[in-house]
C-alpha cells in the first residue's frame, strides 16, 4: 500500500502516521484508503492519482458523470463481476479499449480483461476504488435507459430502470 501513495509521502501530503490511520478507517468502513485519505485527510483526489499514476506508470482517471459513456460495450458484461473484480471499459475507439482497474499489475485481473476483450489491445488506466464503482453503475443505468428509449421490445417488466438509478444517485 505504502508503495503506491509513495509520492504522496515523498511530497509531504502526508506521513506514515496518516498513512497507517487512513489504512485503519478503511478497513473499518469497507472503502479504500484513497478514499480514507480524500475523507478523513482532506487529501485532493488530484494528488492521489498523481501517485497512482506514477507507481502505475498509466493515465489515472476520475470520476466524473459527463463523461461519454460507450454503452454498446456492456452489452454482454456482468455488473457483479465488474464490481467485483474492481474494473470497468472507459473508451474504445479504432486503436483499442481503455480500460478503468484499481490495481494495472493484478496478473489474474489483466487475464480476465484480456479474456474479455481478447480481440482488441487493450490499455490500462488507474482508478481510485470508489470511482470506478461510480463508473460501473452509471454505465448500467445508461444502459438501461438506452434500453428503455430505443428497444421496441423493451416493456416495464423487464426494463425497470428504477432498480438502478439509486446506484448512480450515491455517486453524483
Amino acid at each position: 500500500m505504502t508503495k503506491k501513495l509513495a509520492h504522496l509521502l515523498e511530497t509531504g501530503i502526508v506521513d506514515e502516521e496518516d498513512l497507517r490511520k487512513a489504512s485503519e478507517i478503511a478497513e473499518s468502513a469497507g472503502q479504500s484508503v484513497e478514499a480514507a485519505l480524500i475523507n478523513y485527510f482532506a487529501v485532493s483526489k488530484r494528488d492521489i492519482g498523481e501517485s497512482l499514476s506514477i507507481f502505475y506508470d498509466c493515465q489515472f482517471i476520475a470520476f466524473d458523470p459527463e463523461m461519454p459513456i460507450a454503452t454498446e460495450m456492456f452489452h454482454d458484461l456482468d455488473k457483479s463481476l465488474l464490481l467485483n473484480d474492481c474494473w470497468v471499459p472507459i473508451s474504445w475507439d479504432q486503436k483499442g479499449i481503455v480500460v478503468l482497474v484499481s490495481d494495472p499489475f493484478d496478473p489474474d485481473l489483466r487475464a480476465i480483461i484480456e479474456t474479455v476483450f481478447e480481440s482488441c489491445p487493450i490499455f490500462y488506466a488507474v482508478g481510485i476504488k470508489e470511482d470506478i464503482e461510480c463508473f460501473i453503475s452509471l454505465s448500467f443505468v445508461q444502459l438501461a435507459i438506452d434500453k428503455v428509449f430505443y428497444d421496441a421490445d423493451c416493456s416495464e417488466s423487464h426494463c425497470d430502470i428504477t432498480a438502478v438509478v439509486d446506484d448512480v444517485l450515491i455517486c453524483l
